[in-house]
């Protein structure tokens, strides 16, 4: 098992690269390592002895942990548990995919934890452990709050052929080559170059595990390895946000399950913030038992749910304004001024008199928003509407300029931000004589998680770039990027061209281009 030293970084992120500069920084390879003005690779690693796992395959099991309490190492599944543990039953062998018996263990040996803080730098405290552990073969057995997965022995072979892409200096940077070595080397960069806490936004969509083979990829795996996989990248991702950021993991149904349990133990189970169901489809397949229209998309945030709400940006407010009454405060638009009575207290429950002598009880099973005497405040300040002529029930008087965005529902349709079918056509008009990715992601889907997550000038990263569509939405947002793609073949022929024409439509800042 490897471990990365972790080092203590400034949060400039890295500015200039050099075309001719970079042309003449060449290893003895013969590889231009011009990126090493970017990134210089400066990695401390140690070896530490760790128990693996039975070689041969394993059924996937739950180890839960009740309470802290140490429990006996197995316990059978029909054994009665409490309240405070797993009671999951039954679980999918990984080989054959029949059922049997849950095995339930107790706490492991683990160090204590402080408790939650935001931090300025990338020391994130992750929690406590989480209650249930998904387990599966070869997995290893240290815990994750560690950086046990960020490893890097050897200096990367950047590749960037001598030339900027786009821009007289790069603020973006598209890599070519795999994630894992890709990443760790982003991680050993230190000072200025590096990028450990700063990415705001971490958005993935890796291979589903679905069984399929598709033109682009193949997306079957043994379940392990795609489980280790994605655990592996977690934990590297997890280096990289700021305190302040997210990530945001997209799934189907094949592994999202499984999935979540390993989000709870790498981030803690804490930092769940929601869970979004995007409309990938509009169309109905009748070849299944049934036709699935939706996706998942996991969000985490290391802050936790109520501080990240803070700093991340809600939906445009796109209700009519007006300003029928000249008010000098600007357009306005009323709403009700009442709510549900569940937590009512007694001071919100009485009838109102109305300007004109009508009196109004609130509806039932609903209060007013306000006791009698702060509504008389806001009336005196002309901030409750009566319609009717002054007979109706006081609206509240929302004025444009205070509305500060909506909260995101947890349910996108198609008509709201595209669907794959509208991915694949605007990919097909772009390039007509290519054969485009089966599955790809709308422009509008993107552009609307860069927009919650992100401000204009922060940091968004994505490891599983495919044919570039978050890249694309961060260029046109404003946003800075940092791309990785395993396939020359895809970056060559959708990625690198849909991002120069992103650039040329919206020249924020250059990017480069390198390999690994």
């Amino acid at each position: 098992m490897r471990c990365l030293r972790t080092w203590q970084t400034s949060t400039n992120f890295p500015s200039v690269i050099d075309a001719a500069a970079a042309h003449r920084q060449c290893s003895h390879s013969g590889l231009a390592a011009g990126v090493r003005s970017w990134f210089t690779a400066r990695a401390s690693c140690c070896r530490t002895a760790d128990a693996a796992l039975p070689a041969r395959a394993q059924p996937l099991f739950f180890r839960a942990h009740p309470n802290g309490q140490r429990a006996p190492h197995r316990l059978p599944a029909a054994r009665l548990l409490s309240r405070s543990t797993l009671t999951l039953r039954k679980r999918m062998s990984v080989e054959s995919g029949t059922q049997s018996s849950t095995y339930i263990t107790g706490n492991e040996d683990r160090s204590p934890v402080l408790p939650r803080q935001l931090l300025p730098s990338r020391q994130h405290d992750h929690g406590p452990a989480p209650s249930a552990e998904l387990v599966w073969p070869g997995k290893t057995s240290v815990r994750t709050g560690s950086l046990a997965s960020v490893a890097s022995s050897a200096r990367a072979a950047w590749d960037l052929r001598g030339k900027l892409v786009r821009g007289e200096q790069a603020e973006n940077l598209l890599i070519q080559g795999d994630a894992s070595r890709a990443l760790s080397e982003l991680l050993s960069a230190t000072a200025e170059q590096s990028l450990a806490g700063r990415v705001k936004l971490c958005y993935l969509d890796p291979p589903y595990n679905t069984g399929e083979r598709f033109a682009h990829y193949a997306d079957k795996a043994d379940r392990a390895q795609w489980l280790t996989t994605l655990h592996d990248h977690l934990v590297l991702a997890r280096e990289f946000l700021a305190p302040d950021g997210s990530l945001w993991l997209h799934l189907d149904d094949s592994e999202q399950h499984r999935a979540r349990c390993v989000l709870d133990e790498v981030f803690g189970e804490d930092c769940f913030v929601a869970t979004i169901v995007w409309q990938k489809r509009t169309t109905r397949e009748n070849r299944k038992a049934f036709s699935s229209m939706h996706d998942y998309i996991h969000v985490y945030a290391p802050a936790g749910p109520k501080a990240w709400k803070k700093v991340r940006n809600g939906l445009p407010d796109e209700g009519a304004f007006s300003n029928p009454d000249n008010d000098p405060r600007g357009p306005w638009r009323s709403v009700p001024m009442n709510v549900q009575a569940g937590h009512a207290t007694a001071g919100q429950i009485y009838t109102l008199v109305t300007p004109t002598g009508a009196q109004h009880d609130p509806p039932p099973g609903r209060c007013w928003t306000y006791t009698a005497e702060r509504l008389a405040e806001l009336n005196t300040q002309g901030r409750v509407y009566w319609p009717r002529g002054g007979n109706g029930k006081p609206r509240l008087k929302r004025f444009q300029n205070e509305v500060t965005g909506l909260a995101p529902f947890t349910v996108w349709t198609a008509d709201e931000v595209g669907d794959t079918g509208s991915a694949k056509r605007a990919l097909l008009a772009d390039f007509p004589n290519r054969q485009v990715f089966d599955t790809p992601k709308p422009v509008g889907l993107l552009e609307r998680i860069v927009g919650i997550a992100t401000d204009p000038g922060d940091l968004v990263l994505d490891f599983y770039l495919g044919s570039g569509t978050t890249a694309v939405a961060s260029q046109r947002l404003g946003r800075r990027w940092v791309g990785i793609e395993t396939s020359a073949r895809t970056i060559e022929e959708f990625a690198l061209p849909r991002l120069c024409a992103a650039w040329e439509a919206f020249p924020n800042d250059g990017f480069a281009f390198a390999r690994i």
